[in-house]
């Protein structure tokens, strides 16, 4: 041992410990010897590696065979990237563009590492540009060959059908981000470019986008968007298994909206981050459909107004229910609610404690009693006011117990139980309370 260095550990070991260290480093590293030069550039290395400074991604563009992730922000006035030396493959990239002056810039970056035909995911912001100084960034865009996921965030946008018409591309996108005030022509382009090969569309701040131009996305698995009159044409959709319907300020349902949970018969997965009146309603809808006896995960974002009779008659809607994620909770009666009946399949409870600290919170005899009743449950709770256990007031933490929860933040992470971990539990979970024998 005496003898023991780094440099005696074969490659595939020491290229484990280098791939902790941050892109400064690896350079740094480079310049000890030559065995350690070749290996801060190994490849397999690089696949990982996120560079966020802008003179590390210089550097890494000259010098790195690839790069996992790159982020690109021009907060202060930047050179454009020089031409690397080798042929650079960013997988990832990121890229921030906060005034108009940043634009040819943004444009030279996009041009440049898409030409070398490695960016499968884009992830771009171009918030309050001016529609017209935008428009090359766009069609810098357009050009990427093999974009597999992207992410815009135009918030509004007018530019003219007539500049999207022109731009040619192969359909690749399996992913679109869109965050916007408006269904604009860019959008419709990527839509209609891409109809063959989206699986995944999320579109945010939308509340006029056509759904007819949804449903000539045939392969469509996952969507994303406010609640709408004309969904019920998403029903000839097969592949669609989960949808997330978003809008806080809308206090009645759509007609549509209600028609299409309840007409579903494919969905696996729903998320409400509605109005409380507009989420009950299509709680229920989705209930009544023939996806119920299918659906494995729902998220309710807000409380749920439902007495604890009707509670137990929405979960037995839902047998094969595995996972039901609430954020806020104004009493016990969901935890009530909750048995081996009501909810068969059930694994996984997501819910926002009364109590302003966690550590109280899971000494609440609601809580022990549903973990107790429910032996194969686990419970998460969200954060709520108080975190740091050590300065918390409560009785529990006065006490002292749990003591190996008190890591920084480490009650966040943990699903509670009444049954030690197994080889089927999530991580984090952690026995809270022993059956009686």
């Amino acid at each position: 041992m005496d003898k023991f260095t780094l440099l005696s550990l074969p490659d595939d070991v020491l290229l484990a410990v280098l791939a902790h260290l941050p892109a400064r480093e690896l350079f740094s590293c480079r310049v000890v010897c030559v065995r350690l030069r070749d290996l801060c550039l190994h490849r397999e290395l690089w696949r990982t590696v996120r560079v966020r400074d802008s003179g590390v991604v210089r550097a890494a563009l000259r010098l790195a065979p690839c790069i996992g992730e790159v982020w690109l922000s021009w907060a202060n006035p930047l050179a454009p990237l020089p031409r690397p030396r080798t042929a650079c493959v960013v997988e990832e990239l990121h890229v921030s563009v906060e005034a108009r002056r940043d634009v040819p810039l943004a444009v030279n970056t996009v041009q440049h590492l898409g030409a070398g035909g490695g960016v499968r995911k884009l992830d771009i912001s171009m918030e309050f540009i001016p529609a017209k100084k935008m428009m090359p960034l766009l069609k810098a865009v357009c050009g990427i060959k093999g974009l597999q996921e992207l992410t815009v965030d135009v918030r509004y946008s007018d530019e003219p059908a007539a500049f999207f018409r022109q731009q040619q591309a192969e359909p690749s996108l399996t992913k679109l981000v869109y965050q916007s005030q408006s269904a604009d022509p860019f959008l419709v382009l990527l839509l209609k470019t891409h109809a063959a090969t989206l699986q995944e569309v999320r579109l945010a701040g939308l509340q006029d986008l056509p759904a007819a131009l949804l449903a000539g996305v045939p392969g469509l698995r996952t969507l994303h968007c406010a609640p709408r009159d004309d969904l019920p044409l998403l029903l000839t959709l097969a592949n669609l298994q989960s949808i997330v319907l978003t809008d806080l300020k809308r206090n009645v349902t759509p007609p549509g909206a209600r028609d299409f949970l309840a007409q579903a018969s494919h969905l696996r997965s729903v998320a409400l981050h509605l109005t409380p009146a507009v989420s009950k309603s299509l709680l229920l809808a989705l209930g009544r459909s023939r996806s119920a006896g299918l659906v494995e995960s729902i998220v309710v974002a807000t409380v749920l107004d439902l007495a604890l009779e009707d509670l137990v008659v929405v979960l037995r809607r839902f047998p094969s229910l595995r996972s039901f994620d609430t954020l806020y909770l104004s009493a016990d009666s969901l935890l009530k609610a909750i048995s081996p009946e009501s909810a068969p399949s059930l694994t996984t409870l997501s819910v926002v404690p009364r109590a302003s600290c966690l550590h109280s919170s899971i000494h609440q005899d609601a809580v022990l009693d549903l973990l107790l009743r429910n032996p194969r449950l686990h419970l998460r709770l969200y954060p709520p006011t108080v975190l740091h256990l050590d300065v918390c007031p409560c009785e529990w933490c006065v006490k002292g117990c749990h003591k190996e929860l008190k890591a920084p933040f480490g009650l966040l992470r943990l699903a509670f139980s009444s049954h030690r971990r197994g080889a089927g539990c999530p991580r984090g979970c952690y026995q809270l309370v022993v059956p009686h024998s």
